[in-house]
């Protein structure tokens, strides 16, 4: 499977030569996220990228009257962090109890294994650039929770990896 890590800052990232591609991983990074290999996608795939799958769009809108300022896409934060981590919260909590109430439903533990890899493993990873560190979902929600609503994110390189 494929999932994508994303380099993100909340200042503007100075064009094609400030952005990160699979050389930035080292080889503790592709063992912690378990790929087997990564590819770099160009501007052209980044811009496209973006366009249809949009950065959490529970989290984010779309600064259209700035995009790819500096050669970034550019996301209006909405301030819905805390939101989005108490839903998450829930819906393992909700999966966790199906589960305990129906020890023959094999079906509640593969989607409480399925959230779980979605929100700490195998999904989107994101890059921050402030700090170089790599971060699972919840990490960089709960990095998001220090931002104000209407404070700006930008998006440089995207590399593919796949697990």
């Amino acid at each position: 499977m494929h999932s994508k890590i994303y380099q993100v800052s909340n200042s503007p990232l100075n064009g094609e030569r400030s952005y990160f591609n699979d050389d930035y991983i080292n080889e503790y990074d592709q063992y912690a996220i378990g790929a087997d290999y990564f590819s770099t996608l160009d501007r052209a795939e980044c811009k496209r990228w973006l366009s249809d799958y949009p950065l959490y769009p529970t989290l984010f809108s779309r600064d259209t009257t700035q995009i790819f300022e500096n050669g970034c896409d550019v996301f209006i934060y909405n301030g819905n962090a805390p939101a989005v981590l108490d839903a998450w919260a829930r819906e393992l909590t909700d999966l966790i109890a199906k589960f305990t109430s129906d020890k023959n439903d094999s079906r509640a533990l593969y989607h409480i294994k399925r959230k779980c890899e979605y929100l700490y493993g195998d999904h989107d990873r994101f890059y921050w650039d402030n700090t170089c560190e790599l971060l699972d979902s919840v990490s960089f929600c709960q990095l998001l929770t220090n931002m104000k609503e209407g404070d700006k994110i930008y998006v440089g390189g995207i590399i593919d990896f796949h697990w």
